[in-house]
């Protein structure tokens, strides 16, 4: 790769580098580059683009204008990109050269609340999303599994708080002078069985 031009070269890098600390963003490069020993690229702010064409359009206008200030030493074109980091994206839907289309359905959904990005946070680590054929699909079956929430920093096990969930649900019947006596560790455990949790939050399996 050779640079033509620095000043321009450095106008093309800001003019495409967009990241904000908290939001999904993706350092793109391309393998041409780094085949000749340069790391060539710009960091991509996803919540700039509506879907994946429209960012794959952008990312080939980066290249072009790449190869106008810097092309590189074979003189082809900038074509195969190259991911060589990301933010606040599950690793479920990103690789190396990969985007999956369905990370805006993704995006959109916990966009709405902080609950919803824990949650769908812990469905994968519990279930993995692989299997899915869309995240819509994933979060329809995160919401029928999802059982309750058990808030980490409340005392006890997790057995023992879901013992006390049931009960306030009114999920089991305790009369008032045999409360202090029940063992809701033992009864939480029962229904824990056929439960996966993770940080709190307790999915049907």
């Amino acid at each position: 790769m050779k640079i033509l031009d620095i000043e321009k070269y450095n106008i093309v890098i800001s003019n495409y580098s967009s990241r904000i600390s908290d939001q999904p963003a993706i350092f793109v490069a391309d393998y041409a580059s780094y085949n000749e020993g340069h790391i060539c690229g710009a960091w991509f702010d996803l919540s700039d683009y509506s879907d994946k064409d429209e960012f794959m359009e952008k990312i080939s206008e980066f290249f072009k204008e790449l190869d106008q200030v810097a092309p590189l030493d074979s003189e082809y074109p900038r074509e195969e990109m190259m991911f060589q980091d990301w933010q606040c994206i599950p690793d479920s839907l990103i690789g190396e050269s990969h985007i999956d289309e369905n990370f805006w359905a993704y995006q959109e959904f916990i966009d709405e609340s902080d609950a919803n990005k824990e949650m769908f946070e812990a469905f994968e680590q519990c279930f993995g999303i692989n299997s899915y054929a869309s995240i819509e699909d994933a979060i329809k079956d995160m919401q029928n599994r999802f059982y309750c929430y058990l808030d980490p920093s409340d005392h006890g096990s997790d057995n023992e708080k879901m013992g006390y969930y049931c009960a306030e649900q009114g999920l089991i019947d305790i009369p008032d002078h045999l409360s202090n006596y029940f063992d809701y560790e033992s009864y939480g455990r029962d229904v824990m069985f056929d439960m996966s949790e993770h940080d709190g939050y307790v999915f049907t399996n």
